[in-house]
């Protein structure tokens, strides 16, 4: 029994060909997926766009003689969904053969790169894409508009600054986010501050980083929640009242709450590609993921460009797959532009570069930061002038002006 075969069979057998080559491409479906009968598919394909119809079987068969016709009585999404099956199973088996062969040859760290590399190109073919008929949706899509002037104007996974928010209706779903500074610019403050928002706007929040360990992660998200001084936290110097306080406010906040904010400690780990990432937003299916040092995720490749364009492709196809918005950090060089690679701003819909204010007469930081929208595919470019307070605890907004030193794509 051949699933390839059942298939070709059951749109030739079909009194409607043309509509069963339809729906199977309405399945998302992949002539990758046909492994021993790819020409016998190409054919049928090829044949109905030329002349707007499945050949039929005597034609078929004078084409390919040694082909028999199979009975088919399943609906075809069965025989479609079997093929498919069909295609990860030979190329599971493949890959597990070639995984015995590394470790045959003691090459372990060789058998993890190839698995999480073959693994993630397995997924990139199975993906579900999304098809949408402008006929047959409008009516949806009326409704969608409509209800938009009604609801709230952020839609999406909301940072907690307004005017960010407010442009960008939020981060969607399948939407790729880049926060970019120089070392000391807050990134990561930022970046907890925006998961905080995130998890208490309802959504489970999955947090990666590579920079810190998962205590150091977790005392600032502590320190934010509680809104006590994070060096008080970090030193135990916190009094005895303002220890009650810290207590009072975090377990006010966090017991309040019943969807998760989960943080993983990636550090070490030999492992630490995207192919790892995937698999625990798999497992712990969370509305949003957060990733601290991003640049740090191992890429494919040889040069560092290449390792670091692999790690923002990958990044990108996992927020379309998962249909969920990533966001991360990376790094600004000296000249205050974007380390390692250019597709951080290619491939990302949103990003934001992260400037301190320097006093002019101390040569210190004010505590002030400029945030830039510096590319966004939809919203309008915008600089926000905020206070990083970690006194108090609080990233608040100082001031907002359109910002024209960015990219704006359609």
């Amino acid at each position: 029994m051949n699933p390839e075969k059942h298939l070709i069979s059951k749109i030739l057998n079909e009194t409607d060909g043309i509509t069963s080559l339809y729906e199977v491409a309405r399945a998302s479906f992949s002539d990758k997926f046909f492994l021993d009968y790819s020409d016998e598919y190409e054919y049928i394909r090829s044949s109905a766009l030329k002349y707007g119809k499945v050949p039929d079987a005597v034609t078929f068969q004078s084409k390919f003689p040694d082909f028999d016709l199979d009975d088919t009585p399943e609906p075809l999404r069965y025989y479609i969904d079997e093929t498919k099956k069909s295609f990860v199973y030979s190329k599971v088996v493949a890959v597990n053969n070639e995984l015995v062969n590394f470790l045959r040859k003691g090459e372990a760290t060789e058998a993890l790169d190839f698995m999480s590399s073959e693994v993630l190109k397995i997924s990139q073919v199975v993906t579900v894409d999304n098809e949408v008929d402008l006929h047959a949706s409008l009516d949806d899509r009326i409704r969608n508009y409509d209800d938009r002037r009604t609801q709230s104007a952020v839609t999406g996974v909301p940072t907690g600054i307004s005017a960010i928010d407010l442009e960008t209706t939020g981060f969607q779903n399948g939407e790729l986010i880049f926060l970019a500074g120089r070392p000391g610019s807050f990134k990561t403050w930022n970046l907890l501050d925006w998961a905080v928002t995130a998890w208490e706007s309802g959504r489970d929040t999955l947090i990666f980083s590579r920079e810190m360990n998962a205590e150091q992660l977790y005392r600032r998200l502590d320190a934010l929640l509680a809104q006590v001084p994070f060096n008080h936290i970090r030193k135990g110097t916190l009094s005895d009242d303002d220890f009650l306080i810290f207590q009072q406010n975090l377990e006010s906040r966090i017991k309040s709450m019943t969807n998760f904010i989960k943080i993983i400690d990636s550090r070490g780990k030999e492992g630490y590609k995207t192919s790892f990432i995937q698999s625990k937003i798999k497992e712990r299916k969370p509305s949003v993921v957060f990733i601290d040092g991003a640049y740090l995720i191992k890429g494919n490749g040889g040069s560092e460009w290449e390792k670091q364009t692999s790690i923002t492709r990958e990044l990108k196809q996992i927020a379309l797959e998962e249909n969920i918005p990533i966001i991360g950090t990376t790094q600004l060089n000296k000249s205050e532009d974007l380390a390692f690679s250019d597709t951080y701003l290619q491939d990302a819909d949103n990003v934001f570069f992260l400037k301190p204010i320097i006093n002019d007469v101390t040569g210190k930081p004010t505590g002030e930061v400029f945030l830039d929208a510096k590319k966004s595919r939809e919203a309008e470019l915008l600089r926000v002038k905020l206070m990083v307070d970690l006194e108090m605890m609080l990233i608040t907004e100082v001031q907002t002006q359109a910002f024209s030193g960015g990219f704006q794509t359609p």
